[in-house]
């Protein structure tokens, strides 16, 4: 198993993402209003971009990954996240700006902050 820096405490961070998609089918989920609901699924994405910044940090600093690759592999999996979204409305896939079925625009796009403040 590569990595080892954060003792795999990143992995965390998918099982809090993964229970809180759960709740999306539940009466409760549901009976929140739509913004409340909207935050939840920005929860949700946040978690999974963190998720890996922390895997790939880990992957560097223990020597599994040189910063070339470090680079490169934050680069391809930023990106399979964002292609991997799926509409909160269809369910379809999400492309950066729009849902590709209905249109919906992509509510889980998250902006960069402005002047590098976060």
């Amino acid at each position: 198993m590569s990595g080892g820096e954060f003792n795999y405490s990143q992995c965390r961070i998918t099982e809090i993402a993964y229970d809180i998609e759960q709740m999306f089918e539940t009466e409760y989920f549901k009976s929140l209003e739509p913004e409340t609901q909207q935050e939840f699924r920005n929860g949700v994405y946040i978690l999974k971009k963190a998720f890996i910044y922390a895997q790939r940090i880990d992957w560097l600093v223990s020597g599994d990954d040189g910063e070339d690759t470090f680079h490169c592999r934050i680069a391809e999996d930023l990106d399979y996240l964002n292609k991997n979204e799926k509409c909160n409305v269809c369910c379809s896939k999400v492309t950066k700006e729009k849902c590709d079925n209905c249109g919906i625009p992509n509510l889980m796009k998250i902006e960069e902050p402005e002047n590098g403040k976060s």
